[in-house]
């Protein structure tokens, strides 16, 4: 068996003190600040990266010795201004696999799949159950579904986790065919980090399309604007992207802070940091029943009304358990 992080030990020690350790503050349970932990014993799962749907089922460590392996060296080059479209393109593919091969990741999939097709299962049922030559027994069941819908769409956390991975490469492209804002943070609060580090900005709350921060290290974030929104971008789009959009900016201390509260609000059930820090406890505390969650909005056509599902951070009400 594997011990698999989700959050690799190569990011995790951007965010470390000198001798590797890390705080962690808890979402969960009656204490908040922990004790000391190595980065090898947070964030991670037991064969979390295996999946049996594929013919080989650690197909994820193939596309991840491309990018953890460089991961120090590339965000020393950004942080350093010397990065490239080589440097760029490795930061874009780990953070796909962030954004997509998380717990928190794999349970939003699992939950905006199993929304995207009982719609779908509701049609075929309406469609069919008029049909002369359906069994009994079948028009039975879609006629009690329709008085007590008891047909329900169940999607496995290991399908969930397959589509996830089917999706990486297309998911790297995205982030790398974007414009880039790389944050310097020279301020007195340090950017934190999480077990769900990858999130996302809404600019107002009305905003459907989000902006994604990543904080690299203590003294270092990106923000990334997508371009490609409906669909990836193809080889051709690649090539062409014009990428002298991307911008660095030293960031003030109001949205340090801002996008702190945004990475613990987003955390599924553990904050980061490098040492004890009250305001940090403080934040933790007051922002325990905050998690991701896919929000349910409805669109109206001229024939239907569709469903439009984001994913952002809102207050649940209740804590993380």
């Amino acid at each position: 068996m594997a011990h698999d992080h989700y959050v690799s030990q190569t990011y995790l020690s951007n965010f470390s003190n000198d001798a590797g350790f890390l705080m962690p503050y808890y979402k969960r349970g009656h204490i908040t600040q922990g004790k000391q932990k190595p980065t090898s014993s947070v964030c991670f799962e037991i064969d979390g990266d295996s999946n049996r749907l594929f013919s080989d089922p650690r197909i994820v460590d193939e596309y991840l010795r491309l990018f953890e392996n460089n991961w120090a060296t590339s965000v020393s080059a950004l942080k350093n201004m010397q990065g490239d479209l080589d440097t760029k393109y490795a930061i874009a593919g780990y953070i796909s696999f962030l954004q997509r091969c998380t717990p928190t990741a794999k349970r939003l999939a699992q939950n905006y799949l199993t929304h995207d097709i009982q719609p779908l299962i509701e049609g075929i049922i309406k469609e069919r159950i008029g049909d002369s030559k359906l069994e009994p027994d079948i028009r039975n069941l879609f006629e009690q579904h329709q008085n007590e819908r008891c047909i329900e769409v169940e999607i496995t956390p290991e399908y969930a986790h397959a589509m996830a991975i089917n999706a990486l490469v297309n998911g790297a492209n995205s982030l790398f065919c974007s414009h880039w804002l790389v944050l310097f943070n020279n301020t007195e609060i340090p950017f934190i980090t999480s077990d769900n580090p990858v999130v996302l900005y809404y600019e107002n709350h009305n905003s459907c399309i989000a902006k994604t921060f990543v904080p690299l290290s203590p003294s270092l974030g990106v923000l990334i604007t997508p371009f490609y929104i409906s669909e990836p971008p193809s080889k051709i789009d690649m090539q062409e992207f014009n990428h002298k959009n991307d911008l660095n900016r030293e960031i003030k201390e109001e949205y340090v802070y801002m996008f702190n509260e945004l990475i613990v609000r987003s955390a599924e059930k553990l904050v980061l940091h490098s040492e004890k820090k009250e305001w940090l406890s403080t934040m933790v505390e007051k922002n325990k029943t905050w998690r991701m969650e896919a929000v349910a909005s409805e669109i109206n056509s001229e024939n239907s009304v569709i469903t439009k599902y984001n994913v952002r951070a809102i207050d649940t009400g209740v804590a993380n358990s």
